[in-house]
C-alpha cells in the first residue's frame, strides 16, 4: 500500500509544480515581461502609439494669402501719411525729390501680414511755400512680383540722380532726372519719381522698373 500512497503524493507534487509554472507564465504575460519572448505589451500602449502616429502625419493647413481690399489699403495709406507728417514713420530720410533744391521728407515702412503677405509702403512730403503735397505708393513684396519687390528684407530707399545719357537710354524725360530708388538684396529695384506739375494735395508717384 505504501507505493500507492507515494505515487499519489508524487502526482500531487507534479500537478502543483505544473500549475505554479502556468500561473507564473500567465502573470508574466499580463505584466508584459520583456525577458519572455511571448510577453505582449500592455493594452494602454496601443492607443498611445496610434495617437503618436496620427500626430506625426497630421499638419495644420497653410493660411491662404489674399490681396488687401481697397478699404485695407486706404487704412494703411492714412496711417502712413499721418506717421510721415509727424516724423514718426519706421524710416525717415530727407532728399530733394522735386528738383527745387530743398530737402523733402521721405518715409518708408515694411508691412508683414499673415493675411496679405509682405508690402513696402513709401510716402513723400514736398513743401512749396505754404503748400504741402504728399505722394504714396504701396509695393507688393513677393517672389516673381512684376510691379514690386521680390521680398521685403533689408529695404532701402535713396535718392538717385540720373545722367542725361541714362535718361536717353531708358527713354525717360527730364522729369525723371531725380528719382527715389527702392531696393532690397537680390531684387530688381523700383524707381519712383515725383510728378512735376501736378498741383493736387495728394499726387501719385510715377513708377518705373530699373
Amino acid at each position: 500500500m505504501r507505493p500507492i500512497r507515494w505515487g499519489a503524493a508524487a502526482l500531487v507534487i507534479l500537478l502543483l509544480a505544473t500549475g505554479c509554472d502556468r500561473v507564473s507564465k500567465a502573470a508574466r504575460d499580463l505584466a508584459g515581461d520583456d525577458n519572455d519572448g511571448g510577453g505582449r505589451p500592455p493594452a494602454s500602449a496601443k492607443p498611445a502609439e496610434a495617437h503618436k502616429a496620427s500626430a506625426s502625419t497630421s499638419s495644420s493647413p497653410a493660411l491662404a494669402i489674399t490681396d488687401p481690399s481697397d478699404t485695407q489699403v486706404g487704412e494703411w495709406h492714412i496711417a502712413m501719411t499721418a506717421a510721415c507728417a509727424a516724423g514718426k514713420a519706421e524710416h525717415v530720410a530727407h532728399y530733394d525729390i522735386n528738383g527745387d533744391g530743398i530737402p523733402d521728407t521721405v518715409c518708408w515702412h515694411v508691412i508683414r501680414s499673415k493675411s496679405y503677405g509682405d508690402y513696402v509702403e513709401v510716402d513723400a512730403r514736398v513743401k512749396s511755400g505754404d503748400h504741402e503735397q504728399s505722394a504714396y505708393r504701396l509695393l507688393r513684396a513677393r517672389p516673381g512680383e512684376a510691379m514690386g519687390l521680390c521680398h521685403a528684407d533689408h529695404v532701402s530707399v535713396h535718392q538717385t540722380l540720373w545722367a542725361q545719357k541714362d535718361l536717353d537710354r531708358k527713354g525717360w524725360g527730364a522729369d525723371h532726372r531725380i528719382g527715389l530708388t527702392v531696393s532690397t538684396d537680390g531684387c530688381a529695384p523700383v524707381q519712383l519719381f515725383w510728378p512735376a506739375g501736378d498741383g493736387g494735395d495728394e499726387v501719385d508717384f510715377r513708377y518705373e522698373r530699373d
